[in-house]
């Protein structure tokens, strides 16, 4: 059995083991290479970046004791720049998470494996190029803010492989490219 496939049964089976909480995930990364760039009206730019920005994700914390827990997500993550003069670019993928944390009093830190499905650019100049799924790791520390919300900052490491050549912003042709980032992040229990 593969990693990716040991990640997704421990998705669908640990939440139905009855000490499983519902989890909300939501945060605001940036890093990795830059995949487009667009001048705005008033001389700034905006940058579309394999590691960022927003990512959003649903899952569960599974408690294996007082201060040991299980953590899957499934999620979508995108970056989007648009403009009049340059049209619109975005990099949009699907992390599917799954990682141990440590609490220690209100101190948390954890780690685990990031794997991006389905990872895609578009852009104004050029054709959609798709990624292979590909697979990371993350660790972060968190604040518990209280017994159910946690925010902190979260370290991954990624790397996206095109399934063709990509010409990055710098006019560099590659098949890979960068996604490490770093993010605050903020989490909820039910």
């Amino acid at each position: 059995m593969n990693l990716k496939n040991l990640a997704i049964t421990a998705l669908l089976i640990v939440p139905f083991s009855g000490q499983a909480d519902f989890l909300l995930y939501g945060d605001l990364s940036n890093g990795g290479d830059t995949l487009a760039e667009a001048s705005g009206g008033s001389g700034g730019s905006a940058k579309v970046k394999a590691g960022g920005l927003l990512q959003l994700s649903a899952g569960y914390r599974h408690n294996i004791s007082d201060d040991l827990s299980l953590d899957g997500l499934i999620g979508f993550k995108f970056d989007k720049v648009s403009t009049e003069n340059d049209g619109s670019a975005d990099f949009t993928r699907f992390p599917l998470e799954i990682g141990l944390r440590k609490a220690f009093s209100e101190h948390n830190i954890g780690a685990g494996l990031s794997h991006h499905l389905s990872a895609k650019y578009s852009g104004p100049r050029t054709s959609d190029i798709s990624f292979k799924d590909s697979t990371g790791y993350y660790a972060y520390y968190g604040y518990e803010m209280n017994t159910n919300v946690i925010i902190g900052l979260k370290y991954t490491a990624i790397e996206y492989q095109s399934k063709s050549l990509v010409t990055n912003i710098n006019n560099q042709v590659t098949n890979s490219v960068d996604g490490n980032n770093i993010a605050i992040f903020g989490s909820i229990t039910f």
